[in-house]
């Protein structure tokens, strides 16, 4: 993991909200560069893991299929239609990114509020 100088100035956890139209397919892209360098930072050999919940251990609302393009730094998070359409307007929930590191070692990385929209469509 980049230190506190190379990854966006932080070693915690980036705090970023989002909001979910209800039934639309959500889709986060995050490029990761070094501070110092500007350069991308290399995902290779990471996994990672991201879901919605209720509240902090709460109830599962949706897993997210989580990808990266290596030596790019881009992590693209998708949260499916087919998880949002069964979200109700107005509710908020929790969601977090979390990295495993070719080391073995789990960081959370994102984390962040969750706000429901309602669709018109």
């Amino acid at each position: 993991m980049p230190t506190a100088t190379d990854l966006l100035g932080t070693t915690s956890a980036l705090v970023k909200d989002i909001e979910i139209i209800r039934g639309d397919d959500k889709v986060i892209n995050i490029t990761w560069i070094y501070c110092s360098t500007r350069l991308p930072y290399d995902w290779t050999g990471w996994d990672f893991a991201a879901r919605i919940r209720d509240d902090v251990d709460g109830t599962i609302w949706a897993d997210a299929v989580v990808t990266h393009d290596g030596t790019g730094g881009k992590i693209t998070i998708l949260f499916s239609r087919t998880d949002t359409v069964g979200f109700t307007p107005g509710d908020v929930g929790k969601w977090d990114l979390q990295g495993t590191d070719p080391a073995s070692l789990v960081r959370t990385i994102l984390r962040g509020d969750v706000t429901v929209v309602g669709d018109i469509t």
